[in-house]
């Protein structure tokens, strides 16, 4: 047999033992413990995410558990601070709008205090003090506001409240068709401005535009129903229009909701007109009663500067109403609230009772400046209700006492 044939068998019989041994002898086993690792470690790897997030839960769990921690304390604190912060920003808006400007810099103030960040208070800050009275003085200059606000209109020239403010300034001084532009003005800038309608409103009325009043101060409430001074204006311009139902309700809603005695008088002057002569006097006798009471300090309750328009004596009446009275002092307001008392016992027939409250009256109006606006509310009195001969011959008596040089 020749070598390579011989070579050739033995490699075969190699092969055949080889394959022998291998269904003879059992499998090797593999590690079984590695095989578990590696399985675990490939779970863990595509599930980190889940388990990461269920390990931060039961890490949180145990926390307030075992040591009565709340992991979300921190951030619930941050939102509570954030949402009061916004409601005093808010809250010096709407101090603003009512011209309280040392309450809306405080309210401003209380906002920066509880967020440093917060940039639209710390403008509100800056704007409040427009009208804020330098230490010692009484009043501010018109010049110092409009050189404060001219530097404001410089640097923020597309802010809302400082149209706002610049209307207010014109507003003051009388100049009433300039105050409107600079209201619209605020109002295109922001529609959702609720003092921007209040303030063109007042201005509508002061130019005995009514029924414009009355569309502004209607969109004022449809955006903040509850507008206790938007309620009462309106009220108002209903009294002015003869429209006593309307008005009394929404002197009631402006009463409700913030009680003023501009409200009380208003209130009553409107069951007056409307013939409910008892609700009338309860209005007006409780505003005298407040008006007259020492511990009196509420100024939100006797409120600022009052413009009080004369009452249309006819029909259509739209010149006698052009002319009003500005009512500021308190003893200027009890004296408005004395005459008011002193019409309804007259019409209840105790003149007795309504001569002791025109004297009053006439007592607290040293300068006789409110003399034909009592004339003017007596005469309307008379059209309106047209009262029997003995309450008229008191109202034409008095009324003679009134217009004497």
């Amino acid at each position: 047999m020749e070598k390579p044939e011989l070579l050739e068998r033995l490699h075969r019989l190699e092969q055949e033992l080889q394959a022998l041994r291998a269904s003879v002898e059992p499998p090797v086993k593999r590690n079984q413990f590695a095989e578990i690792v590696k399985k675990l470690t490939e779970f863990v790897l595509s599930y980190w995410a889940m388990l990461s997030f269920l390990m931060a839960l039961a890490t949180v769990a145990y926390v307030q558990m075992e040591f009565g921690v709340d992991y979300f304390e921190t951030y619930r604190n941050i939102s509570a601070t954030k949402k009061l912060g916004t409601f005093y920003r808010d809250l010096g808006e709407r101090m603003m709008v009512y011209g309280e400007w040392e309450s809306a810099k405080a309210a401003y103030q209380s906002a920066l205090d509880l967020n440093p960040n917060d940039a639209e208070a710390a403008l509100g800050t800056v704007k409040a003090q427009v009208f804020v009275p330098l230490e010692g003085q009484k009043n501010i200059p018109y010049d110092v506001a409009n050189a404060k606000l001219d530097f404001l209109l410089e640097r923020y020239p597309n802010d809302y409240q400082v149209y706002f403010l610049k209307g207010f300034s014109y507003l003051s001084i009388g100049y009433t068709e300039e105050a409107r532009a600079w209201f619209q003005k605020s109002i295109d800038q922001n529609p959702n401005f609720v003092g921007g309608y209040l303030s063109l409103g007042y201005a509508n009325q002061s130019s005995l535009r009514l029924k414009e009043a009355v569309g502004n101060y209607t969109k004022a409430l449809e955006l903040d129903p509850g507008y206790s001074l938007a309620n009462n204006n309106l009220g108002f311009c209903y009294i002015l229009l003869t429209d006593f139902k309307r008005a009394i309700t929404h002197l009631e809603r402006a009463y409700q909701a913030s009680p003023t005695l501009v409200t009380e008088i208003n209130m009553g002057d409107a069951y007056r007109y409307a013939g409910d002569l008892d609700n009338a006097l309860a209005w007006h006798q409780h505003a005298l009663n407040a008006a007259n009471d020492p511990q009196l300090e509420n100024e939100r309750y006797i409120g600022g500067l009052w413009g009080y328009n004369f009452m249309p004596l006819h029909a259509g009446d739209e010149e006698t109403i052009k002319y009003l009275v500005q009512v500021g002092t308190l003893d200027q307001k009890r004296s408005i609230a004395h005459y008011a008392v002193s019409f309804d016992r007259a019409l209840k027939r105790d003149f007795a009772a309504a001569n002791n409250e025109f004297n009053a009256a006439r007592k607290l109006d040293k300068d006789k400046r409110f003399n034909y606006f009592a004339v003017n509310k007596m005469m309307s009195i008379e059209w309106v209700l047209a009262p029997d001969d003995e309450v008229t011959e008191w109202f034409d008596e008095h009324q003679r006492v009134l217009l004497e040089p």
